[in-house]
């Protein structure tokens, strides 16, 4: 699929607003030609075939998006844990299972409560069955995804975007969408996040772009983002409202061509930076604490309205066997050097300071 440039890209929305008026006016021809009933009169030259109706479902369709301009998720502070994922699970007939072995709910929860961000960004990947049981603590009440869930933002008074792996087709997005829109969780799940992007785009063509975005606005998302990570954020054809991009491991920098891109993109509200997985999370898992911790740091002092909001990881599956056996890093065990900059610090409470201090 051809990188487009901005040019093209306006010319194309130019192009759509043109065919709007021209429909207008149709519409105004329509209205004074035909007997009321939709389809107009006979003239001179013979009969003009005009379904009314249909040519106003079509202006709707094309003037949706304007009216309803899509938005960035709001907040400043984000943190990334994935506890329910579909990933490498054979036999969960494609839905999210606890990925977090060896943890309970609440320890997922009390991370939560003490970061206190403003959004969950990427919290769930895949279908969501809403009555299997997450593991808890023994003796401790059983809970279910939708209790754990809305337990989840209850824990940070905040929202949760959801994760779809755009590998599994058109088809099976929309159905998985539309799902989670219905979803009960006491904050309905407005924004979502579509990973696999660089791939779908250069195997897709504009018009099947077209018809992905148009219908799952259509089910009433405010904001839908792409993982930028992978490329091709121009081919998204100015509808996403939020990208994530990457840190290069070279440098421990924000990648600066796919910020450069997203910043490009008038219809791009917010930038989430993140250290990806798996290959980029493991030589960060490679650094010391301290080294991590600084890391961090400086990607925090970055961060403003033009450029981006960090993503705060704090438990990442680093050996992804399948999602139900893996090597956990953790920022709450993980501890700087006593006598180093950070005090000994663990990397939650590292990473609190720092979003204390920049996403407050």
């Amino acid at each position: 699929m051809p990188f487009k440039s901005r040019k093209q890209k306006l010319s194309q929305r130019n192009l759509v607003y043109g065919l709007c008026g021209i429909a207008a006016l149709l519409v105004g021809i329509a209205l004074i030609t035909t007997n009321g009933a939709g389809t107009s009169q006979h003239n001179a030259t013979g009969v003009i075939s005009f379904n009314l109706g249909s040519l106003i479902n079509t202006i709707l369709n094309l003037t949706n998006l304007t009216r309803n301009s899509p938005t960035g998720p709001p907040g400043e502070s984000f943190i990334r844990i994935r506890p329910l994922d579909n990933q490498g699970c054979s036999g969960c007939n494609g839905n999210a299972v606890w990925s977090l072995p060896n943890y309970y709910a609440e320890n997922v929860l009390s991370l939560i409560s003490y970061m206190k961000p403003n959004v969950l960004e990427r919290y769930t990947s895949g279908p969501l069955n809403a009555t299997m049981l997450v593991p808890t603590v023994p003796g401790d009440p059983v809970m279910n995804v939708a209790q754990f869930l809305n337990a989840s933002v209850d824990a940070c008074n905040c929202y949760l975007i959801p994760r779809i792996n755009m590998s599994i087709g058109v088809a099976n997005v929309l159905i998985q969408a539309k799902a989670l829109r219905q979803f009960p969780v006491k904050t309905k799940m407005k924004y979502l996040s579509l990973d696999w992007w660089g791939a779908f785009a250069r195997n897709n063509s504009a018009a099947n772009v077209t018809t992905l975005f148009t219908q799952l606005y259509g089910q009433g998302w405010k904001g839908i983002g792409i993982n930028g990570c992978g490329g091709e954020i121009a081919n998204a054809l100015t509808y996403p409202s939020f990208v994530d991009v990457c840190v290069t491991t070279s440098d421990w920098q924000p990648n600066q061509q796919q910020l450069k891109i997203a910043q490009s993109e008038s219809n791009i509200k917010k930038i989430i930076l993140y250290i990806d997985f798996p290959s980029e999370m493991q030589k960060f898992s490679e650094l010391n604490t301290d080294q991590e911790a600084n890391v961090m740091s400086n990607l925090a002092s970055l961060q403003s309205a033009d450029t981006y909001k960090l993503d705060y990881n704090l438990l990442q599956v680093l050996t992804f066997n399948s999602v139900l056996n893996g090597t956990i890093w953790d920022t709450s065990q993980r501890f700087t050097s006593a006598n180093g900059i950070w005090h000994g610090e663990s990397l939650t409470q590292v990473f609190k300071g720092l979003e204390k201090q920049y996403n407050s």
